[in-house]
Order: C-alpha cells, then sequence, then structure tokens
C-alpha cells in the first residue's frame, strides 16, 4: 500500500488533506443535524419519567428471564438515558450471564 504522500505531488496533497478535512466537518455537522431532527420528534417530549414508567409495562409484559424489552434503550439516545436513569428497571437480575448481572447491579 502506498503512502498518500508517495501518490501525489506536495499541493495535490495539500488539497486533498484540505478537501478531507471539510468531508469530516460536514459528517460532523450532518450528523449534529440529525440528532438535532431527532429532538423534534414526538417521542422526545415525553419526559423521562413518562418513558421509564412505560419502560416499566414493557417489561412486565416480557419474560421474566427474556431482557427483550431492553430493545427500547436502542430507540434513541434520549430513550436510553431515560431507560439507565431509572434504577427501578434494573432491580430484577437474570443470572444466565455474569456480564450482565454486573450491568444490572451498576445500574439498580
Amino acid at each position: 500500500m502506498h503512502s498518500l504522500t508517495s501518490l501525489f505531488s506536495g499541493q495535490e496533497l495539500d488539497t486533498f488533506e484540505k478537501v478531507e478535512k471539510e468531508v469530516e466537518a460536514l459528517q460532523s455537522r450532518i450528523f449534529q443535524l440529525q440528532l438535532y431532527r431527532h429532538t423534534l420528534s414526538p417521542t422526545y417530549q415525553f419526559p423521562p419519567e413518562v418513558l421509564a414508567r412505560v419502560f416499566s409495562h414493557v417489561q412486565d409484559v416480557d419474560q421474566p428471564t427474556s431482557r427483550q424489552w431492553i430493545v427500547v434503550t436502542h430507540v434513541s439516545q434520549y430513550w436510553r438515558a431515560a431507560a439507565l436513569s431509572s434504577p427501578t428497571l434494573w432491580t430484577e437480575i437474570a443470572v444466565d450471564r455474569l456480564d450482565a448481572v454486573r450491568a444490572w447491579l451498576k445500574r439498580s
């Protein structure tokens, strides 16, 4: 594999690096706008306490050892923060996986 310095002349390398930095800046801006767009969603209007209560009901419907309800923590950063900040969601520990037990104890 060739290094960039061997593929480009000095001026071409400078131009390439400038374009690369601009692409990175634009990607960062797109990510920020996507996060902002998510905050406009109606699901962001629910206070974390309400979401935690909903998650608790989802947890009650789930099989005790299943932990399928945890998928709600993968919906958005806001939902994840709401779930992780609610210790009552982490009080029932299924001991089939030691790593899960450690996470549950930390969150409870």
